[in-house]
Formats: C-alpha cells, sequence, structure tokens
C-alpha cells in the first residue's frame, strides 16, 4: 500500500517487486520511460512491435507482439503467466550491459569519434 508522499524510486521499487512483467499495449510512446524504467528493475515487457519497444525488446527482455492483435498480446500474457519470459536477473543483466551508463558511453565515445573523423575527411576534401 502506498500512501502519502513517496519518491519516485521508492514507489518503483515497490511496484517492481510485485511485478512479473510490464505489458506495454500503448499504440504510440515518445520516450519509452517506463519501458526503461521496467528493465533497470529486472521486470521483462511484454509490448507492441512499435517504436520504442520494437527496437529495444528482444527475448532476453521480454516479448513483441504485433500491433494491434490483442489476441496476440492475450497469449503472450498467458505465456508469462506459465513461465515464458525471461528471469528478472537476465533482464536486469541484458539492460545494464545495453543501456546502463558504461554501455552508453561507449557508443557516444564512437559516435564521436565517427563524426570526428567524418568531419576531418570533409575538411581535407574541402581543401583539395
Amino acid at each position: 500500500e502506498v500512501t502519502g508522499l513517496v519518491d519516485r524510486g521508492s514507489y518503483l521499487e515497490r511496484v517492481a517487486g510485485r511485478a512479473d512483467a510490464l505489458v506495454a499495449a500503448a499504440l504510440w510512446e515518445e520516450w519509452g520511460y517506463s519501458l526503461f524504467e521496467a528493465l533497470s528493475r529486472g521486470v521483462p515487457v511484454i509490448a507492441f512491435d512499435l517504436y520504442p519497444y520494437g527496437e529495444t525488446i528482444d527475448d532476453s527482455l521480454g516479448k513483441r507482439v504485433p500491433p494491434r492483435d490483442a489476441s496476440a498480446l492475450a497469449r503472450a500474457i498467458a505465456d508469462a503467466r506459465d513461465g515464458g519470459l525471461p528471469s528478472p536477473e537476465r533482464v536486469l543483466e541484458t539492460a545494464r550491459e545495453r543501456f546502463g551508463p558504461e554501455a552508453i558511453a561507449e557508443r557516444l565515445l564512437d559516435a564521436y569519434e565517427r563524426a570526428r573523423l567524418t568531419r576531418a575527411s570533409a575538411v581535407r576534401v574541402s581543401a583539395a
């Protein structure tokens, strides 16, 4: 039971501790905060195969189903009930490997290096 003012982190830990899965049946999601909040706490995700879920979820993090397919969504939820989702430990490990600070920093540094090399190449071409 949540009563009174509870800080965001405590609230999310309470919810995640009781959740077997996040079912994201939205046809449109701008940023996917709930997706990453669930994954960061080891909660597998069942979602329509749409942005941002389609680009993020695979079998190690949950299940994707065709958009607007209520029957497929129901089957995925039934599969989850029967143990058909990855374990919280696997979800948490995969999420940290892909989306943790070190992984993000590495991808960001790679992007900066590609931009630097592209710019350096463009400057040499224009100087020629």
